[in-house]
């Protein structure tokens, strides 16, 4: 069940309740049927949005607000539903309705929040999630939306503030993931990625991400060596290691670690790639590999000049001219035909 609908409060006999929160829509809808009208229609609103009709739910809430003003738990799950609609006015106007909610269901500012950003009005947005942070101090879902809005409005010294916040609270491994995502691009986040890369030693997924990092920062070798420890965990990181190494100069470990990836094309190509950057044109035009990418076709044609079968060269270089490699092919037919007439 989402966030949403876990926190709203429902009405009816316990029976129904534990229908809408197994979502079994069809005997909820049946027993529904059976309830007196003015409280009807609200439940309809609750599996309209199970079944992802947030139009009809719309339309049901507002229904059952007429025949029950007042009710904010009403105004939330309509905010809700506009929220799924992309109607932010709409959302704004139903979470100030419910503004009784404020301190006791956390849905509220966060979706008023979400609401003021839909409509550009930022800085108020961020002043919800503020309060909502004070507000339930001791829940960290708050934080990671400041963080996200912060991270959305490229705010990294905010997103920082936020991760290390919530970082120093211990928190479940994947709310350390969602950090570690919105601090991945900002260079001075390198060293909280660290720790956090540090706190999971035995963690394939944390060793990759970190990996990811590194090769950003163009530090080659040591997110080879990243990609090589997370592919021994059992992650899937041999392709990434392979590419860091040739990056780095290793070649010989860039082809060990290719030799890991699945066979297919852009394995192949990779391979092609490293056996081209050590010159070793023999190997390269004994893969016996049809390419589509222009890159791989280009090596293969400069492969087999190299080794002197400027038949198949030519024939691949030709292949190459309304391609990207167009300026490179004509050179190489032009090297080729002043050598061979």
């Amino acid at each position: 069940m989402s966030l949403f609908l876990a926190i709203v409060i429902l009405f009816g006999s316990p029976n129904l309740q534990a229908l809408l929160d197994e979502k079994r829509w069809d005997e909820a809808e049946a027993r529904i049927a059976q309830l007196p009208p003015e409280s009807r229609v609200r439940f309809q609103g609750i599996v309209a949005m199970g079944r992802g009709q947030p139009a009809v739910a719309a339309q049901a809430f507002e229904a059952a607000l007429q025949s029950t003003p007042g009710v904010p738990e009403l105004h939330l799950h309509a905010a809700h539903a506009y929220y799924k609609l992309g109607k932010y006015n709409d959302v704004l106007r139903h979470t100030r309705a419910s503004s009784a909610l404020q301190a006791t269901v956390i849905a509220q500012p966060l979706l008023e929040a979400r609401a003021l950003e839909g409509l550009e009005r930022d800085a108020e947005a961020y002043s919800v999630l503020r309060q909502a942070c004070e507000t339930f101090e001791g829940e960290n879902r708050p934080w990671l939306e400041l963080a996200a809005l912060a991270h959305r409005k490229k705010l990294t010294s905010e997103v920082r503030r936020a991760a290390r916040h919530v970082l120093s609270r211990k928190p479940e491994r994947d709310v350390v993931l969602s950090l570690f995502r919105l601090l991945y691009g900002d260079p001075d986040a390198l060293p909280i990625l660290e720790r956090i890369a540090a706190s999971y030693p035995a963690d394939a997924e944390f060793r990759g991400l970190l990996g990811h990092v590194y090769a950003r920062e163009r530090r080659w070798f040591a997110a080879a060596k990243l990609f090589e420890d997370a592919t021994q965990m059992g992650g899937d990181f041999a392709f990434e290691a392979a590419d860091q190494y040739r990056m780095a100069g290793t070649y010989r470990a860039a082809l060990r670690m290719n030799g890991m990836v699945p066979s297919s094309e852009r394995q192949m190509a990779q391979r092609v790639s490293i056996l081209f950057e050590r010159a070793e044109y023999d190997r390269i035009v004994a893969i016996d590999v049809s390419f589509k990418d222009p890159g791989s076709l280009y090596r293969v044609a400069y492969a087999y000049y190299a080794i002197g079968d400027h038949v198949q060269a030519r024939a691949r270089a030709k292949a190459l001219l309304t391609s990207p490699y167009r300026e490179e092919a004509l050179a190489l037919i032009a090297s080729m035909s002043r050598t061979q007439p």
